[in-house]
C-alpha cells in the first residue's frame, strides 16, 4: 500500500505466513482486505501468491459486511496472471463450493501495455527475472507519481521508463553484495538500485530486499 491517495491499491504479493493480506498484523495498520480494490503484482513466482486463495475466501466471507463490495481487480503479467487464479479457486474447491467463491476481475498486461481507470493508471515495461514480470508506473489525476520494479536484474531500459519519476522503489535481493552472473539470478544489488535511480533523475528512490529470493 502506498499512502492514502493509493490506499485501496496493494502492490507486490499476497504471500502466506506472517505477512499475509490477510494476517491479523494489517489491521493494525487500519487497512482490512475488503478494503482492497485492486492487487497489482510484478511477476507470478509461487512467493508472491500463496495468500491470494485466503484473500479471495476471507472476501466472500465478510462481504456482508461491505455493501457494494466490488469483486477485487487482479493485475499482472498476462504469461501466468489468468492461470495463478484459477489454481486460487481451484484450491477453495470454488466448483464444488460456489457460496466461498469470490470470483475477481482479471487484467493481464504485457510490457508496454497501459491501464487506465478513474482513479489511476498503470505504465509498464518488462523487467528481468526467471519468469515474465513487469515494472510499473503508477500515476493519479492527484500528481502522484512513482516506479515499482519487482523483482529483476539490473535492467538500463527500466531507467529510460522512469524516467523523471519523483520516486522509484526498486528490488536490492543481493543487498550491498556484487555477485557474478547477478542477470542470470534474476536480481539486483543495492548498487544495481541506485544506477537506475540515477540514470532516471529520480528525486528519490528506495530499495527492498528478501531473505529468500527467486
Amino acid at each position: 500500500m502506498w499512502g492514502e491517495p493509493i490506499h485501496s491499491n496493494f502492490f507486490g504479493s499476497a504471500r502466506g505466513g506472517s505477512v499475509n493480506i490477510c494476517d491479523t498484523n494489517v489491521f493494525g495498520y487500519g487497512f482490512s482486505p475488503l478494503d482492497l480494490e485492486y492487487l497489482i503484482l510484478p511477476h507470478c513466482h509461487h512467493d508472491h501468491y500463496p495468500g491470494l486463495p485466503q484473500l479471495l475466501f476471507y472476501r466472500r466471507m465478510r462481504q456482508r459486511d461491505r455493501d457494494g463490495l466490488r469483486p477485487l481487480k487482479i493485475i499482472g503479467p498476462a504469461k501466468d496472471l489468468e492461470r495463478v487464479v484459477k489454481l486460487s479457486r481451484d484450491l477453495l474447491l470454488a466448483d464444488r463450493f460456489p457460496d466461498v467463491d469470490h470470483v475477481p476481475e482479471v487484467v493481464p498486461l504485457s510490457p508496454g501495455d497501459r491501464f487506465e481507470c478513474p482513479t489511476f493508471h498503470l505504465e509498464t515495461c518488462n523487467t528481468i527475472h526467471a519468469l515474465r514480470g513487469l515494472c510499473y508506473r503508477y500515476g493519479d489525476p492527484g500528481g502522484t507519481d512513482f516506479g515499482f520494479t519487482g523483482d529483476t536484474a539490473y535492467h538500463p531500459p527500466i531507467a529510460r521508463f522512469l524516467k523523471d519519476c519523483p520516486f522509484i522503489v526498486h528490488e536490492a535481493a543481493h543487498g550491498l553484495r556484487q555477485v557474478e552472473n547477478a542477470r542470470e539470478s534474476g536480481h539486483s544489488s543495492a548498487e544495481d538500485a541506485a544506477r537506475i535511480a540515477k540514470d532516471a533523475q529520480a528525486i528519490d528512490w528506495a530499495w527492498f530486499t528478501s531473505k529468500k529470493r527467486m
